[in-house]
Parts: structure tokens; sequence; C-alpha cells
């Protein structure tokens, strides 16, 4: 008699998506800071584009591009607010050549100019 094998689902231990958050923040918060593509990011990790985009917009709600811009934004905010850097530093730290689209992006995510983030903080 001739037994019938059932086949597997393959999981990849070594995929980004199943390791816990902890992890995820050491590995993959890292990359997105750097000057990498969306491809460049999966393949450092060993997983598609596509898979990454499906992680993200069932964990974050958003694409991997927006999870980053958002970050970078929030980073700058910090560095207007706590560390005082100028509006221009704060662009060019979080990745904007020209301070013009920083300040649109800025508006966008926060209801406010980073001139306005500023005055609301003054001593």
């Amino acid at each position: 008699m001739l037994k019938t094998r059932v086949a597997r689902p393959v999981s990849s231990t070594k995929s980004y998506t199943a390791k816990p958050k902890r992890q995820f923040d050491k590995e993959v918060l890292p990359l997105l800071y750097c000057d990498f593509t969306v491809k460049q990011i999966s393949n450092k990790l060993g997983t598609s584009e596509s898979t990454m985009q499906r992680y993200f917009k069932q964990h974050f709600q958003m694409s991997v591009l927006e999870f980053i811009r958002e970050k970078k934004l929030e980073k700058a905010r910090r560095m207007l607010v706590i560390e005082r850097k100028s509006i221009g530093e704060a662009a060019y730290y979080s990745g904007y050549k020209h301070v013009s689209n920083f300040v649109t992006a800025f508006k966008k995510q926060f209801a406010v100019t980073p001139r306005e983030l500023l005055k609301q903080h003054e001593l």
C-alpha cells in the first residue's frame, strides 16, 4: 500500500514577521533610518517587498514608506523641541534635501509648521 504525503506549509524561522517586537525593533528599525529603498530593506531582511508591505499594512495600517516618513518626522519633532535644533538641521537630519518639502510634510503630519511648534514650546 502506498502512503500519501501531506504537504506542510513551509515557515521560515528567519522571517522577521515571526520575530518578537524587540527583535523587530533591533533589526528592522535601523534599516528604515538609512537611505535604503524598500527593495534593499526587504533583501537585507530576507523577504520579498510584497511580504514586507503586507506586514506593515497589517501591523501599522500604513505602507513601509509612510512608516519611514512618520518615524523621520517624529525624530525631527524631537530634535526641534528637545534638542533645540534649527528647522534646517532637523530637516537635514531627517533626510530632507529641501526645507520647503520638510515643512510641507511636517505640517501634513502634525497639523502645525515647525515654526509654529517652536513658538508653542518657547521658554
